[in-house]
């Protein structure tokens, strides 16, 4: 097994499932405030509730998660070698 791969792997996927889960960019405008932010405590189902605030909710950071999940799960399946080969 290459330690170093599997190690890899395991972080790019926990990070691929963070992202997921709290990744999403909001932008909220109340009046002539406006925020980004980028990550919160609110899963991306359920916008941040603001009192007289408009908040628009932009996935792709979820998007990267998913590549990132990917990308983790390859690398663990490839860092395990089989016998003889």
């Amino acid at each position: 097994m290459d330690k170093e791969l599997f190690v890899t792997g395991f972080f790019l996927t926990v990070l691929g499932v963070y992202f997921v889960l709290f990744g999403a960019i909001y932008y909220i405008k109340l009046g002539v405030l406006h925020y980004t932010v980028l990550f919160s405590l609110h899963p991306f189902w359920s916008s941040p509730e603001i009192p007289g605030a408009q908040v628009h909710v932009n996935m792709v950071v979820n998007y990267f998660g998913v590549v990132l999940i990917i990308a983790g799960i390859f690398m663990l399946t490839t860092s395990v070698r089989r016998p003889g080969s």
